[in-house]
């Protein structure tokens, strides 16, 4: 049964990571994650998507400041092929930003969602989303906002 749900799972991801027209190019590195500042255990969870691999770094810190992606582990492919529809979703309002803040994650400790890619020309983007759906978090980011919770979740530690 837990076998059936998780392939039906991985098609609704892949079904629900479908291009639109404000979803477009591929990104080449692809950083995901969740962080909360007011807990216990691994707070701060990420997984970098790149060149056909999946890494986790499973840090238990709260993030602070520049922070850099160090892999604690390589997921296995199949992992990497559920997830990996990210690279094409990444809402055009995120791609032609300048990275920053969107809402207010984890003010009232409901944690964030930590987004970092590289596109195509090399440039970095960073964003900190509210986990919370919010005024200025438009539909779009709205939606890659909840793929990325779903893949948290996919991947977590049994």
């Amino acid at each position: 049964m837990k076998r059936i749900l998780s392939c039906l799972f991985t098609g609704m991801l892949f079904i629900s990571c479908g291009s639109s027209s404000e979803d477009a190019p591929r990104a080449e590195t692809l950083v995901f994650g969740t962080y909360f500042g007011m807990c216990q255990g691994t707070c701060f969870v990420t997984y970098r998507l790149a060149s056909g691999v999946l890494q986790a770094d499973r840090n238990e810190t709260y993030i602070s400041g520049d922070y850099t992606f160090e892999p604690t582990e390589t997921l296995p492919t199949e992992d990497y092929t559920r997830v990996a529809g990210l690279l094409t979703t990444i809402p055009a309002v995120l791609r032609n930003g300048d990275g920053g803040t969107l809402g207010c994650p984890d003010c009232a400790d409901q944690g964030g969602v930590y987004v970092d890619f590289t596109d195509a020309q090399g440039k970095r983007k960073v964003y900190y989303l509210d986990t919370n759906n919010t005024s200025d978090q438009t539909e779009a980011v709205v939606r890659f906002k909840t793929r990325i919770l779903e893949a948290v979740d996919l991947l977590r530690p049994q």
